[in-house]
């Protein structure tokens, strides 16, 4: 293997164990672009506040649930004495597994949080090298390929959203499941299951969109002429793949019993996705380009997300759909492509058939009508027609291996679902599908541009190669340095935004740490205000201040707001009075810990309340229980 696309191009250096130097490459610029976060870790973070708080607290909180009760993972000490609490945000399992030595070691969960969402950088761009060169892209172009997936806008600028920069086992997941389509070795299945569960267990959005991705190309191999032939399919997964997805299964019984047990429903609230975002993305050399296109347009203030993956990306990627390296690829891309319309179009039809009368409705509105499924049938029958037309040129399916020529067809189209999904109304297709199981967890569909980059980053590696496939030596290799070059410079955006956060705990939660266990606590002022944010940013507060003793705490924060913590909050904003103590202690709340000092001074009013320690940042009171 070697940074070229020909076999007789020769650079000693280049040819010493090329994914090793990829994977350094990608640590170094990965410390270089995230700069300064990646000098300064231990006490500071990109964006201060209620999510920053709830990583920092669910990392750790996995990691003490390793040593201390692993079975019961998912009954995490926030919300009580509510179930499956670890179930109301992402679990994040897969980040603690990695960094929980370091936090052993250290005891500092500002620096882990930040470990953990770093190392995210240089695994997803690896992750995209090794997926490029097992389809056969060079090693410079598929070099490039993981540049776009580590450090493109899409997925680069969700690094301070733990939840969704974790996508990086992705690629690796794909990587075998090509290899095993190809070889048909059941080792190679084994391990695309292995790292499905592993990015099952990081993010449950990267699950979902791994799950996308696999769907789509088991459909497009189907469509390429292979059987399904699912019962090998079965045996090759055999008792060791059914045990390595086990893992991803179980994780979802605590999600599904939160679900139903707070009725939690995904609505289109959250699906419009401005047109701005697609053209935007923080960099040095992005921000100026919209500002000099589009001068008229306060592009960064209206969009929702930064989705512009960058001009040379695109370029390359429009050079790898076109291009064409073996004779007849086009006639075999389309024959492939209307096989892939005829499935969906029939499924569609059949569904339409036998649905009867079935609508999709959206707030009393029918936006979707199964009532003509002739309409479907007819698209299927023309698709299929054209199919027939071109038979001559490129036989009906037929059992054969896929071809190096049909994967940017592949990539492609798996972009189009990508963007599909992530465009708002009227056109996007979001409308239809978000109460999928596993669809319905995803509450912003423009988070799909994450996967859409990694098939960006795929095409851009067949437009390497496309570029290149002329040049040798010394033009080569500059050729080479001037595309990484271009795209570096392109994705700059350092420095980044840095804010001080201390991993230190109030010594008032320290303390409570040397009392017998087990107790539970809660914490007061709560301030008595409808704004949400306010909110939010106390109780997420409080949970980091439990890490201090990792016992049962009624406060909570997540993106569920159960109704039951809803009502608690709203009496505690009057503590101490005899409802909110009643409440307490009805709950069996042990202590209560006052950090403001007006409020401790009328806890003398209350006999049940017991001072039980004193210290600069607050009091503790024991609450005895009212009879």
């Amino acid at each position: 293997m070697q940074f070229c696309c020909s076999a007789s191009h020769n650079s000693a250096i280049l040819q010493f164990r090329p994914s090793a130097i990829a994977f350094v490459a990608y640590v170094i610029l990965g410390i270089a672009f995230t700069y300064p976060l990646s000098f300064h870790p231990a006490g500071h973070v990109m964006s201060p506040g209620t999510d920053t708080n709830l990583f920092i607290w669910t990392i750790a909180w996995d990691v003490h649930a390793f040593t201390h009760h692993p079975l019961a993972i998912f009954q995490a000490n926030i919300f009580y004495p509510l179930h499956d609490t670890l179930a109301y945000s992402e679990n994040l399992i897969g980040s603690a597994l990695l960094v929980a030595p370091l936090l052993w070691l250290t005891g500092n969960p500002v620096l882990t949080m930040n470990v953990a969402a770093l190392i995210t950088v240089p695994l997803c761009a690896f992750g995209a090298f090794l997926l490029a060169r097992r389809l056969g892209i060079s090693v410079m172009g598929s070099f490039v390929a993981g540049l776009v997936y580590g450090f493109a806008s899409p997925r680069f600028f969700r690094i301070d959203q733990l939840h969704l920069t974790n996508v990086q086992w992705i690629p690796f997941s794909l990587a075998y499941l090509h290899a095993y389509f190809q070889d048909h070795r059941p080792r190679d299945v084994r391990l695309c299951i292995f790292f499905f569960t592993l990015q099952a267990l990081t993010s449950g959005h990267g699950a979902v969109f791994l799950v996308v991705a696999a769907g789509a190309l088991k459909l497009f191999v189907f469509a390429s002429g292979a059987p399904l032939d699912l019962r090998r399919r079965a045996r090759d997964v055999g008792i060791v793949g059914a045990l390595l997805l086990a893992p991803s299964v179980l994780i979802l019984i605590p999600y599904r019993a939160v679900q139903l047990d707070m009725g939690l429903r995904r609505t289109l609230e959250n699906w419009h996705t401005p047109w701005e975002s697609f053209v935007a993305a923080p960099t040095w050399i992005d921000s100026r380009l919209v500002a000099w296109v589009l001068p008229d347009v306060d592009v960064f203030h209206n969009a929702g997300a930064y989705l512009f993956p960058g001009v040379v990306t695109v370029v390359l990627a429009t050079i790898g759909v076109l291009w064409r390296d073996e004779r007849g690829v086009w006639w075999r891309r389309a024959a492939v492509a209307l096989n892939v319309l005829i499935l969906v179009e029939l499924a569609a039809a059949l569904y339409g058939t036998f649905a009867g009368d079935a609508r999709i409705r959206v707030a009393g509105i029918v936006v979707g009508s199964a009532r003509h499924p002739w309409r479907a049938w007819t698209w299927c029958v023309a698709a299929l027609a054209v199919r027939l037309a071109i038979a001559r040129r490129v036989p009906l399916p037929t059992p054969l291996r896929l071809r190096r020529g049909d994967m940017p067809l592949f990539y492609t189209l798996l972009f189009g679902i990508c963007l599909w999904l992530s465009i708002g109304p009227p056109f996007g297709v979001w409308q239809w599908v978000y109460w999928v199981p596993g669809f319905n967890f995803i509450r912003a569909p423009s988070r799909f541009m994450i996967l859409g980059v990694l098939a960006l980053g795929v095409l851009a590696g067949f437009g390497v190669d496309a570029l290149l496939r002329r040049v040798r030596g010394v033009a080569y290799e500059a050729a080479a340095a001037t595309i990484v070059a271009l795209m570096a410079l392109e994705f700059a955006a350092m420095p980044l935004p840095l804010f001080a956060q201390s991993p230190a705990l109030p010594a008032i939660d320290r303390w409570l740490a040397t009392r017998p266990t087990p107790f539970v606590v809660a914490e007061v002022p709560v301030p008595d205000s409808r704004n949400i944010t306010v909110r939010e940013d106390k109780e997420s507060t409080y949970i980091l201040h439990s890490m201090a003793h990792w016992q049962k705490t009624v406060h909570g924060y997540s993106g569920i707001l159960p109704e039951f913590s809803d009502d608690l909050y709203t009496q505690l904003a009057h503590f101490p009075d005899e409802a909110s103590l009643k409440r307490l202690a009805d709950l069996g709340v042990t202590y209560v810990v006052v950090h403001d000092p007006a409020i401790a001074g009328r806890t003398a009013a209350f006999p049940q309340l017991h001072l039980e320690h004193t210290a600069a940042d607050g009091r503790v009171y024991s609450l005895a229980t009212i009879r």
